[in-house]
């Protein structure tokens, strides 16, 4: 079965050693740049695609330009990691593949959607998270949100569930 990583600020920030921002989760379940290092190394021999949502995207490079360092060595990593991605070089996933969920009628259905959500604490750009992680779900992926967010990785879809042949009687 194909499977699918999709990418949240929390690790894309540890990822690139945002400075405040190393480490992410609880202490029971820490991500930090070893680690992910470790599931990226993995994940790539078993070929499963890496998903980058631009609220990620976005988030992370507020996150570069608010911090006290080096800005512009750390936005050109992310750079780097963008042009991988809109050219969708492996194990990346190209960026294009997501235009659908930002059409308009997509865009309205967010509208819709959020108010709800956003008063049980759930952000806009988890909810667009979630909507990538359904996205690959529907194509047959098992899909799971790399995070150190347990409230944004309860909102990853279910695995695909495959049909078993019922026994004749």
């Amino acid at each position: 079965m194909r499977s699918a990583i999709i990418w949240d600020t929390s690790v894309l920030d540890v990822y690139l050693q945002v400075p405040g921002k190393q480490t992410c989760g609880p202490a029971e379940d820490r991500w930090d740049k070893e680690r992910i290092d470790l599931l990226v190394r993995q994940r790539q021999a078993s070929r499963t695609l890496f998903v980058m949502p631009v609220a990620a995207i976005l988030e992370c490079g507020n996150h570069i330009a608010q911090a006290d360092c080096d800005r512009f060595r750390l936005a050109e990593s992310l750079a780097q990691l963008i042009l991988a991605v809109a050219d969708g070089q492996a194990p990346w996933a190209a960026i294009a593949d997501h235009e659908q969920l930002w059409s308009s009628e997509a865009l309205r259905q967010l509208a819709r959607d959020w108010p709800s959500l956003a008063a049980r604490e759930i952000s806009l750009a988890d909810l667009s998270i979630q909507r990538v992680a359904e996205h690959y779900a529907r194509f047959g992926y098992a899909v799971e949100i790399l995070t150190g967010d347990r409230g944004l990785q309860a909102l990853a879809p279910p695995g695909p569930t495959v049909e078993r042949p019922r026994r004749r009687s």
